[in-house]
Formats: structure tokens, sequence, C-alpha cells
């Protein structure tokens, strides 16, 4: 049996039984408060799975993998009466959001678990700084079933399952986490080794942690933390970090390693040339879908008629109350994908 559970939390819009937001009374913003509420009750609610998988005889044979699809949104979304609300996410200390491409929009938490997966004992427990990518998760499950399949086409991912289970090096040591194929300015990241170019729109840089929010703040970190300090401009609107060395993406270094620079930028080029065409790029008739037309900066298969916001989200715009298309904004982090594997070898 394969079943995978895409759960609501933690998602717009933020609501959650008040069961679970009183045990956060000692969180001052409402938003975040809310958020913390989300996430047990989503906690428990993989909690009720894997209870039922045990009740029906089924755990020893399951894999349990939890992932998320992007880091969280911490931007503020409008005005709750008591001054800015934020929409609850926090990637501190990595830099950026959601929709970005620095670390705390990419780089999100991720778990194996179940007597299926047949872990070493010295990895059972601990954690694992592999590099991996979403698409590696495909190659990792046919492997861990033993299913002999040929795609017609090379698959973007490869299978990590023996790294998993021994806690080896991951077979992985670059990452396309995004390319630009249209006319629009250029933006997009990839990643060699510890190695990450990456181009932004400068206006749209990211922050490493939502305005007066220091109570998010690991235990001995303050907002005069060197990690907290901005990040400088962009050098002809890209970024060059050094991973291992810079993991909050603090210190630009495409002046000082200009031929890090070059090489990743030949890197980046290659495969712009090489992309497949976006598929909203090739089948969107209404020109107010294009990026340039909307606050996400991206292909939207629908936009209302001032070309502001897309329609999916007028509903959610509409309970929230009132035309501020900032309310659109919250859309949370952490679109949690559960996946159990039960396999009966």
């Amino acid at each position: 049996m394969f079943m995978y559970l895409a759960l609501q939390s933690v998602h717009a819009p933020l609501e959650v039984p008040e069961k679970y937001l009183a045990q956060y009374a000692g969180i001052s913003d409402s938003s975040r408060r809310i958020y913390a509420g989300m996430v047990t009750a989503m906690d428990e609610g993989i909690g009720n799975v894997t209870k039922a998988l045990k009740e029906a005889g089924m755990w020893d044979n399951t894999v349990l993998i939890f992932a998320s699809d992007n880091g969280g949104w911490p931007n503020t979304v409008g005005d709750n009466g008591n001054g800015p609300a934020t929409a609850g996410g926090n990637n501190f200390p990595l830099r950026g959001q959601k929709l970005q491409n620095f670390e705390g929009g990419t780089r999100v938490p991720a778990f194996v678990a179940g007597p299926g997966a047949s872990l070493s004992s010295s990895v059972a427990g601990t954690d694992l700084h592999n590099l991996m990518h979403v698409t590696d998760w495909y190659p990792t499950i046919l492997a861990l079933a033993g299913a002999k399949y040929t795609p017609r086409n090379p698959l973007d991912g490869v299978s990590q399952l023996a790294a998993i289970r021994t806690g080896g090096k991951s077979p992985r040591s670059k990452v396309v986490y995004n390319l630009a194929t249209t006319n629009e300015a250029v933006h997009g990241a990839i990643r060699e080794g510890d190695w990450k170019l990456l181009f932004l729109n400068d206006k749209k840089r990211g922050s490493y942690a939502p305005e007066n929010t220091t109570q998010y703040l690991p235990l001995g970190w303050t907002t005069n933390t060197p990690a907290l300090n901005p990040c400088p401009p962009s050098i002809n609107g890209a970024w060059l970090f050094n991973l291992a060395e810079d993991p909050y993406e603090t210190t630009n270094l495409v002046a000082t390693n200009p031929s890090k620079y070059q090489e990743l930028l030949s890197t980046f080029h290659g495969l712009q040339e090489g992309a497949v065409q976006d598929l909203f790029e090739q089948y969107t008739y209404d020109l107010l879908s294009l990026p340039s037309t909307n606050q996400w900066h991206a292909w939207m298969p629908w936009s209302d008629k001032e070309g502001s916001t897309c329609t999916a989200w007028e509903g959610y715009k509409s309970s929230v109350g009132g035309d501020n298309s900032g309310a659109t904004a919250t859309a949370l982090s952490l679109l949690l994908a559960l996946v159990v594997l039960c396999l009966h070898l």
C-alpha cells in the first residue's frame, strides 16, 4: 500500500480549534500563536496515522516519510486590529522565505521513520546533513520497494536510500533551485558542492526574521547577532555564497571570488539554454498571468481583471474582510506531505 497525505497544516488560512490554541497562551503574536497550534494539531494527526497502522498490524512493514514543500512565510499581512499581523512563519536563522531561493525558502525539515526503513543503529535518531532534493524521493521510494523501473527519459532525482540507511555520503552534488525561462528579469539559483549562485531583484532581498519577533529567536540570540545583519547588495543582480562557511547567506562572494562566479554563471546560462519552456508560458493566453502582473512574481493560471491578484485567492481575501490584497499574501509555508509506504515483501 502507498498512501500520500497532504495536510492543510501549516498553511493559510490561519485557524485551529481552541484546545490547541490554549497551549500557546504565552506567545503574544496572535498569528504565531495560531501557527503553533496548527503545528500541534498536525503532529497529533500524524500520530493518529501511525497509531492506526500499528493497530492494523502494518507498522512493522511501514516506512514513514515526512517532508515539506517550502520554507515559512513570515511577512506582515495587514492589520489585525492591534497593528500589522505576521503570517506566523519564521525560518530564522536562515535567510529568506517562501517564494525565494534563499535557504530560508528552500531548506526544509524531513525525516524517515518506521521499521521498514531498516535504518542502521548508528543512524537511527540522528541528524543527516546530506544534500537532497525533493525529486530524489521518487527514485528513493522505488529503490526501497525493490521496484525495477527504467524511465524513457533520465530522472532529475537520484536514490538516497543507501545514504539514508547508513548515514553515508549523498550521491547528489548539484541542485537547480529555479531557472528563468522568460523575458522577465533574471531569477533563479543553482548549487554545486558548497557553492550557490543566486539571482534575485534587490527589492526582494530576503530578511532573517519578521520585525518585532525577538521572542522567536533561539536562546542566546538577539537582534544584534551577526547572522541577523543585512546581506550586502547583489553584484550584477547576483549573490555567490559558500554554504559550508556561510549557511546564513550573509556574505556575497561575487567580487572576491570572480573565478567561481564565472564558473557557476556559465553553468547557469547553459542550463537556461537547455531548459524546457515553462508550461504556463506555453499555454497561458491571459497576459495578466505574467509574473510582472502579480505580487507573487510567478506564472499564475488565473488573474483578476486588474492583474493584481490570482483569482484563486479571491474567496480567501473576502473571508478575511476588505480589499487589502496584502491579505492574500498569507500563503504560509509547510504544506506538509506525509508519505506512508507499507512494504509487504
